[in-house]
């Protein structure tokens, strides 16, 4: 199961936005997990209750929608964090993959794909230096919403890379979570100045 975290500079930047997008974009069996971090240990709860799942304008009822086969709702603390998300993973079973909301599960798993979304203007979270930090690519929160509030389905959201080099498995990995051509990737960590390590000859 490959792993895919969504993080972000604060609320309201576009984690569920961006995460509902990728779970269309995979085509595939796919588990998500919203996550809420607060400092109460005694209010933790992970689960897949449909009535919690489903309630109206949650982003768990959003991820169902996008076509996620399992959804689940994580709130923990910070001491229990690491349990919760074994809790989950294991609710979750065996899909191809789990999109994981959150910049703090960062600090307890390590994601074959991290992507970070930045905003101007706004506060930054202690929780989001460390997971920007850990990001393999950044994308604009602006840019985010401007492309995909646009009606066409051929949406192409940039993102800068923030990785010295990047593995060809990974550039295949943005490729399907973006919903672009992996040629289109390539092209794009070219124009960067990325190198592309352990790659087929000719991919790009």
């Amino acid at each position: 199961m490959k792993i895919i975290v969504i993080a972000g500079k604060a609320k309201g930047v576009g984690k569920t936005t961006l995460a509902s997008y990728i779970i269309r974009n995979l085509k595939c069996r796919v588990g998500a997990v919203k996550t809420s971090i607060h400092d109460d240990p005694g209010d933790n709860i992970v689960t897949d209750d449909p009535d919690i799942i489903n309630a109206e304008g949650t982003d768990t009822s959003i991820f169902v929608s996008s076509g996620a086969d399992r959804v689940i709702y994580l709130a923990s603390d910070d001491e229990h964090l690491h349990d919760s998300l074994d809790k989950a993973k294991g609710l979750i079973g065996n899909e191809d993959y789990l999109v994981i909301e959150g910049n703090r599960v960062l600090d307890y798993l390590k994601a074959a794909l991290t992507i970070y979304i930045a905003r101007k203007g706004v506060e930054t979270k202690a929780s989001a230096v460390r997971a920007k930090a850990r990001a393999d690519i950044i994308i604009d929160a602006d840019d985010l919403f401007s492309i995909l509030s646009k009606e066409s389905t051929a949406k192409e959201i940039p993102f800068v890379v923030n990785i010295d080099h990047i593995p060809c498995y990974k550039a295949h990995l943005i490729a399907h979570a973006l919903g672009m051509t992996i040629f289109r990737i390539g092209k794009i960590i070219d124009e960067q100045g990325i190198k592309v390590t352990h790659c087929q000859l000719g991919l790009f």
